[in-house]
């Protein structure tokens, strides 16, 4: 937020950290007591609306406890009105940790190995990993992500052309959408690497390029192969698309994986 006004509005519950859900049963809720209001002395009504919708723009919301009620009121509708379409690709759990202490944190950790090669996944750790992604996939996916990633506030299965978890932060702007599939590995990749006594942040960091290496579909323990995004998931071909893809994608399932 930037201006005169800036440290009016409460960071936690506006700008890209603004709940839509809670703004417009908020602003319901002041419409319905200002429309009363009017019937029975009109000047009252214009304060409430002023107050009312001041508290809405610069606290988030007016209603003391809306956080959180108003999430739980709206997913009682039908549909997801408050979320944004699905990505074309799932997102992933995310890290700001630079490229080359992940690697050097995994391999440290024996996770990795270097070889004339390239870099090869511990067999050990690949099967502990596949234990996890049964246990993740077999649980409450929606408490593992949460417990995986404690800096979203809020973690929202949607369906819609496919099974999405959304991690929000309040607002449609801080969403990030992971596919299950990819929410299964990432999550159980986050808690294998705790064996290896990985740091937390290096874990989630690391788990989206781990994925490269994966084996077997976390979903349905299907083979899995290196193609491309027109060869897999019911792509097309059309000469006025971007590029394809090289992708890892599950021979069985087809979901896709990772993107290369």
């Amino acid at each position: 937020m930037h201006g005169p006004f800036a440290r009016l509005f409460r960071d936690q519950y506006t700008g890209a950290q603004r709940c839509r859900a809670c703004t417009v049963v908020n602003a319901a809720l002041l419409a319905v007591v200002t429309a009363t209001a009017a019937v029975v002395w009109w000047p009252a009504a214009v304060v409430l609306a002023a107050v009312g919708t001041a508290a809405i723009v610069f606290n988030g919301y007016l209603v003391p406890g809306t956080p959180v009620f108003a999430p739980a009121l709206v997913a009682l509708l039908p549909g997801d009105p408050f979320h944004a379409a699905p990505p074309d690709e799932s997102d992933a759990l995310g890290g700001d940790v630079d490229g080359e202490r992940v690697v050097d944190a995994l391999v440290a950790a024996g996770v990795l190995t270097e070889d004339a090669d390239g870099l090869h996944l511990d067999e050990a750790f690949r099967d502990r990993w596949r234990e996890e992604m049964r246990t993740v996939r077999d649980g409450d996916l929606v408490a593992a992500i949460r417990t995986t990633a404690p800096t979203a506030e809020r973690v929202k299965k949607v369906t819609a052309d496919r099974e999405w978890f959304v991690l929000s932060g309040g607002g449609i702007e801080s969403e990030t959408w992971l596919a299950r599939p990819v929410a299964i590995a990432e999550v159980a990749a986050v808690r294998a690497l705790a064996d290896r006594d990985v740091a937390h942040e290096v874990a989630v960091a690391a788990a989206t390029p781990l994925r490269a290496f994966l084996a077997q579909c976390p979903v349905c323990d299907g083979p899995v192969e290196q193609t491309t995004s027109t060869a897999c998931c019911g792509g097309g071909v059309d000469p006025h698309e971007a590029p394809e893809d090289e992708i890892l994608a599950c021979v069985e399932c087809d979901e896709r994986l990772f993107t290369f």
